[in-house]
């Protein structure tokens, strides 16, 4: 396949699944406020308390975007993504936090070399949590080095 039949056929793909696409997302962009919103009326800013359901709703939100790559890697496979998808990765918080650590800790360093290695490096790692949407069952490592 040359890169014309690849953008014809994600051109296809995007068109039939667009309305889908749009609404699982503006659903976990609704979470993603409302658990904000929550946590602003709960807690003062300057409180530890915020702080932490911060870090807490920060993990919660990053397991709704690995359930929306799955969401999407369905889509782009033709099989028929259902709202449920988007959710099937929140008892996974553990392993999907370690990966985040690690992948901001990798581009941390790579930006303290020279700004031009941390980009590349959060390029290299952009696709993480595709990989770990496809497949569960490996470290956090492991996943970073794919």
């Amino acid at each position: 396949m040359n890169r014309i039949e690849i953008k014809e056929k994600a051109k296809e793909i995007a068109k039939e699944n667009l309305k889908k696409f749009w609404k699982a997302y503006l659903l976990i962009f609704l979470i993603s406020i409302l658990c904000s919103i929550g946590n602003e009326l709960l807690f003062n800013e300057n409180s530890t308390m915020y702080a932490c359901l911060t870090l807490v709703v920060s993990f919660f939100t990053s397991t709704l975007s690995v359930g929306f790559n799955a969401y999407i890697l369905k889509m782009i496979r033709g099989e028929e993504p259902i709202q449920e998808d988007i959710f099937q990765f929140v008892g996974n918080i553990l392993p999907i936090a370690a990966i985040s650590l690690l992948l901001l800790l990798f581009i941390f360093l790579g930006g303290i070399l020279l700004i031009i290695p941390g980009i590349i490096m959060a390029l290299g790692y952009s696709m993480v949590f595709y990989i770990y949407a496809d497949n569960q069952d490996l470290t956090p490592m492991d996943y970073l080095e794919k």
